[in-house]
């Protein structure tokens, strides 16, 4: 889940070196967006292969002393082609601190830049004996595959195809021989795109089209082909030179300007979440639904029917043909025939991936937003349904050091004066998916942008617990009034008056993702306002077609995607007694989907506190977890 670029140009062509470092550079400020936790520049310049490493965004290379005394070396190449190729990373696994864990990864005969999650890593490396792992990455497993079948007496890009065959998910990589002989680019899932001149010896790739565009804006377009797309399982082999030469290695770290920002060590042994289940076992309850009259605004009749169940609306599915017609009329109004689907490695985004392609046969394009909370089974499920279907993945990966740094000063803000109306918060950086979903969309001219949230979700709780009583109908599934915007805002205006803690660099983030979630264009359809959505449906086709992760077996197959998820329901549980799996199994309740007694089973399942996904969120914003679990279990009811 990362960004690949580059140029291979030769001097005897119309281009000069400026040119060609403006392009790269340009090239390297756009992949930013796929990742900023690390990066990688290689060049090939007069006979030396020069690496520049960082664990930190790729404009910190190219601000470096390392690149700048590289620009004068590429402007004195006369006889060689400069070749310029770039990563920027967003971590998955391998700690990036750790040089070697950074692209382009070293084997003894190519450089490798990958993209991508390989999902079968562990299985492979026992595979490799006598080959010896020496890195965290997964992307050696690749190389040593590629090694061994080169050990063999394989050629260069018939070892590349094997060993990508071998690894499972969607996975990009561009190989380039030690001896500077030839490039490789390979791909699973569609995510390369490259441009070659008239003449067939000058090449520019990147992994959107976009960044290729703008490389051909500044070396000019006239001297190159269209830009082509490599389809799923492809791959593509450039001839940089007519005979092999050997070459020097050289490998720098450049030093970030501002220091790695460090995750928390917290160990979760011995480490406990308890609960008062007597408590919340003697909640009043709606005798129809489930929730309790700790819910904010909540209210009874005399037969104990909560107002919820009393004013609920039965929604009926617009119809898949409804769908279609609406897909048809923008293709035909001039739209590409593709459609973006935003995926978060969740369960109702990846079924709604399998739904758009493999039922309705419409061409996809994936696309998602990472903050630094989806977890890692989520971005395994992300690579696993990508590679399978065989659809492009755009990344957009947000600056993730910055985004924890946030939550980390508002969590510690909360723990001062804790108010549950102030938890949504936490999680307004990730509200940007929006923003960036609609931008996309124009960028791409896709036909339509199709979200996979379903309405059994609708919480209301969580702006509840901030004087928001919002019963309206809306259009879309996470909407509220106008009027009701304006309270929240007040409610936020006030807690921030009233605890000056929160008063602090992430109110410009904050504001960003209030106003992309509540004041932007809907410009998406939501997939199951067309059609009906079956809980044991979806698990099933996901499991069966796929191998998708849940997790534990023995909890819910929702948010499994969401680091955030095990801390603000430890939350709610503890304070109030319920969680948003209550709301959740009240609105399957009120739509017929179960019945009472079976969502009540559920609930002793879904609500159990997950200890270790709490730590996990306690270490990635660097909180002591014991100190947060000790504040949350002191809120008390009288909160509400």
């Amino acid at each position: 889940m990362c960004g690949i670029f580059g140029v291979v140009i030769w001097p005897s062509s119309q281009l000069d070196t400026t040119q060609i470092r403006q392009a790269f550079e340009t090239m390297a400020k756009l992949s930013e967006s796929r990742g900023q936790d690390a990066s990688g520049i290689l060049s090939w310049v007069n006979g030396k292969e020069l690496i520049l490493k960082s664990p930190s965004r790729v404009a910190n290379i190219l601000q470096s002393k390392a690149y700048s005394d590289l620009k004068p070396m590429i402007d004195s190449v006369s006889h060689q082609p400069v070749v310029l190729i770039g990563h920027t990373r967003m971590v998955t696994n391998g700690d990036r601190t750790c040089s070697e864990n950074n692209q382009p990864v070293l084997m003894p005969r190519m450089s490798i830049f990958h993209n991508g999650i390989i999902v079968n890593e562990q299985s492979l490396s026992t595979q490799l004996a006598p080959w010896v792992r020496e890195m965290d990455v997964d992307t050696e497993v690749f190389g040593l595959l590629v090694e061994s079948q080169l050990s063999a007496g394989m050629e260069l890009s018939d070892a590349i195809n094997f060993a990508k065959e071998q690894c499972e998910g969607a996975n990009t990589y561009c190989c380039i021989s030690q001896q500077l002989y030839s490039l490789v680019l390979a791909t699973t899932n569609g995510s390369m795109f490259y441009a070659e001149d008239t003449t067939g010896s000058n090449l520019i790739f990147g992994s959107e089209p976009k960044v290729v565009q703008s490389a051909l804006k500044n070396l000019g377009p006239e001297y190159f082909e269209n830009v082509m797309k490599l389809e799923p399982n492809e791959s593509f082999t450039f001839q940089v030179g007519s005979v092999p030469q050997d070459f020097d290695r050289e490998v720098q770290t450049v030093t970030p300007r501002n220091p790695v920002r460090a995750n928390g060590s917290f160990p979760s042994t011995e480490f406990t979440l308890p609960v008062d289940w007597d408590r919340i076992a003697n909640l009043k309850r709606c005798t129809s639904c489930l929730l309790p009259d700790t819910f904010p605004g909540l209210t009874f009749n005399l037969d104990g029917v909560c107002s919820k169940c009393q004013h609920s609306i039965t929604r009926t599915t617009l119809g898949i043909d409804s769908f279609l017609r609406l897909y048809e009329a923008n293709v035909k109004s001039g739209m590409s025939e593709e459609v973006l689907v935003p995926l978060s490695g969740g369960r109702d985004s990846c079924y709604g991936l399998h739904y758009v392609t493999k039922v309705l046969g419409l061409p996809a394009i994936a696309y998602t937003y990472d903050w630094g909370f989806v977890t890692d089974l989520a971005r395994r499920n992300i690579s696993r349904m990508c590679g399978t279907l065989g659809v492009e993945h755009i990344l957009v990966a947000a600056d993730i050091d910055m985004k924890r740094a946030n939550v980390h000063q508002n969590v510690e803000a909360w723990i001062r004066k804790p108010e549950l109306g102030m938890i949504p918060l936490f999680m307004a950086g990730d509200k940007h998916f929006f923003k960036y979903a609609s931008k996309l969309r124009l960028e791409r001219n896709t036909s339509l942008t199709v979200f996979s949230m379903n309405w059994y979700e609708q919480t209301g709780f969580k702006t509840g617990f901030a004087g928001v009583r919002d019963e309206s109908v809306h259009t879309k599934t996470h909407g509220i009034s106008n009027f009701n915007k304006l309270k929240l805002i007040r409610y936020y205006i006030g807690q921030f008056l009233t605890n000056p803690k929160y008063i602090n660099s992430s109110i410009k983030d904050s504001l960003s993702g209030f106003s992309s979630f509540y004041l932007s264009k809907m410009d998406y359809q939501q997939l199951f306002d067309y059609i009906d959505w079956d809980e044991d449906h979806v698990n099933q086709v996901l499991k069966s077609e796929y191998d998708w992760e849940s997790g534990s077996p023995n909890r819910s197959t929702w948010r499994v995607g969401d680091a955030s998820a095990a801390f603000y329901n430890y939350v709610y549980l503890s304070a109030v007694g319920f969680t948003e799996f209550d709301t959740f199994r009240s609105n399957q309740i009120r739509a017929g989907q179960l019945s009472r007694e079976a969502a009540l089973s559920n609930l002793q399942r879904d609500n159990n506190p997950n200890v270790q996904e709490f730590v996990d969120y306690c270490n990635l914003i660097d909180i002591n977890p014991e100190l947060l679990a000790r504040t949350i279990r002191g809120i008390g009811v009288s909160s509400t």
